[in-house]
């Protein structure tokens, strides 16, 4: 997690926007995360468990590039939100659909392929640095809402 991540998504929040995380990642592993941020709502993929046991197995349909679309489509028809008033952060070139369905799309530390995107679409790039002993700091972080604050 990068140094001024959270303080990015309360501001956000300030402003009138309800934070989502929409990830590729396993719901399983984001309870500190979504705790850390205060997330509204979350967009990942589950596993499938029978009898009580995991089966390696991801739950239809899996959250990853267009389906992230998808996905945010489908909660903001839910709460009545407004893409084109809505804003998404990302650091992969995989998430370029998700960039592009929204209306406010920040680049955070983008891979090369993005660079390329951003290159073309003139989207804000935001440039966080990792604190000293922590990782590499690599995670995206996706708000999705809209200024009357309706979640998706």
């Amino acid at each position: 997690l990068y140094p001024g991540a959270k303080e990015i998504v309360e501001a956000d929040r300030a402003q009138g926007f309800r934070p989502v995380l929409v990830t590729g990642e396993l719901d399983v592993a984001l309870a500190p995360v979504v705790r850390y941020f205060g997330f509204d709502a979350v967009i990942s993929n589950s596993l499938v468990y029978e009898n009580g046991a995991a089966t390696g197995k991801v739950v239809p349909p899996l959250i990853a590039e267009a389906e992230k679309v998808a996905a945010i489509e489908r909660l903001c028809r839910k709460y009545g939100a407004d893409l084109l008033q809505s804003k998404a952060y990302s650091d992969s070139f995989s998430d370029a659909p998700m960039l592009e369905s929204v209306g406010n799309p920040v680049v955070v530390n983008p891979d090369r392929r993005l660079k390329r995107v951003v290159a073309k679409r003139g989207w804000p790039i935001l440039e966080l640095k990792p604190s000293a002993g922590r990782g590499d700091g690599r995670w995206a972080v996706a708000i999705e809402g809209d200024r009357d604050g309706h979640a998706h």
